[in-house]
């Protein structure tokens, strides 16, 4: 739940460095597997990786998996409810408390719609909803600390990473 309203791309996801990777790959290769990645990234994914501050984040509703949102008070939720699961432990989709029927009702189609920044700065994150994500990276490995982009092309991170877990 939200204590204020925030508009939907002022909410993002990613990762933020305090200093630059140590001994990088040339960048042209760094953005070559970007451009491989990029029908799986939201058109509003930012990336500085080459940078002092190295950094890539998207707003959070048009990369997660699965979102939704529900009337709910906190008391009928916290700690024994997840809005939405059904017995697998899945999310089930449901944006219509967003009270506009443009915004699609597939996750597929909803990650499309939010990641154009003219929908997102419509939108509100708003006190007394309860949102839910299903949100995972599906080409980080993080037990290898490796990315994998397709799959015979792996790349281990941990030597980049200059100290960070």
């Amino acid at each position: 739940m939200f204590k204020r309203p925030m508009r939907f791309d002022q909410v993002v996801t990613g990762q933020d460095f305090g200093r630059s990777f140590r001994n990088p790959p040339a960048m042209s290769l760094v953005h070559r597997c970007l451009n491989m990645l990029k029908d799986r990234l939201p058109e509003t994914f930012e990336c500085e990786l080459d940078s002092i501050a190295p950094r890539f984040e998207h707003p959070l509703v048009s990369g997660c998996q699965t979102f939704r949102v529900d009337l709910i008070s906190e008391a009928d939720f916290w700690p024994k409810f997840i809005a939405g699961e059904n017995e697998r432990g899945e999310i089930k989709e449901d944006t219509t408390l967003l009270g506009d029927k443009t915004v699609p009702s597939s996750p597929e189609a909803r990650r499309k719609y939010f990641s154009k920044r003219e929908n997102l700065e419509r939108f509100y994150f708003n006190p007394g909803l309860l949102y839910t994500f299903d949100y995972y990276c599906n080409f980080f490995a993080p037990a290898t600390y490796s990315m994998e982009i397709a799959p015979p092309f792996r790349i281990d991170l941990i030597p980049y990473f200059n100290g960070y877990p």
